[in-house]
């Protein structure tokens, strides 16, 4: 399994990214909106009328708890104006057992645990869709990937 950092993403790249991951794992493709004010909707899908909001977050370099007391106080309050069916927050850092039950608590009843996408789960999906690290080729550059390209193009 890959162990992406993401440093050498951009805000909007994660977000991105994210999509790409939530799409593959759902099966759907997930809408993306232009930079700015965006009610706290990086993407979302609608099935059946139900909406579905995906969230993004990637403040490098953030402590755990500014990410989730900013979450609580900027985010909550506009998940719960749009009310979604599902919510699925995708954040690069690594959490705990005790921060994923407390985003949990704190988003309940939109957020689900299996809708809480940190770094170890975010590198999981990455590794189970090899064409979305293809077509993110920033993440290259924090791996080994682009040496391995250069090499085998030396042998060939």
């Amino acid at each position: 399994m890959h162990d992406y950092k993401f440093h050498t993403l951009s805000p909007r790249d994660f977000e991105y990214l994210s999509n790409d991951l939530v799409g593959a794992k759902l099966k759907v493709d997930v809408r993306s909106f232009a930079t700015g004010r965006d009610k706290g909707i990086d993407g979302w899908l609608i099935d059946k009328n139900q909406l579905t909001v995906v969230q993004s977050k990637h403040w490098e370099n953030t402590k755990n708890s500014v990410l989730i007391s900013r979450l609580r106080n900027d985010e909550l309050p506009k998940i719960k104006k749009l009310k979604p069916k599902r919510y699925i927050l995708s954040v690069s850092n690594d959490l705990t057992v005790d921060q994923v039950k407390q985003l949990i608590n704190d988003f309940k009843p939109y957020l689900k645990e299996d809708d809480l996408l940190d770094r170890g789960k975010i590198n999981k999906l990455i590794s189970e869709n090899p064409s979305i690290e293809a077509n993110h080729y920033k993440l290259w550059f924090s791996s080994g990937l682009v040496d391995q390209m250069q090499l085998s193009n030396k042998l060939t």
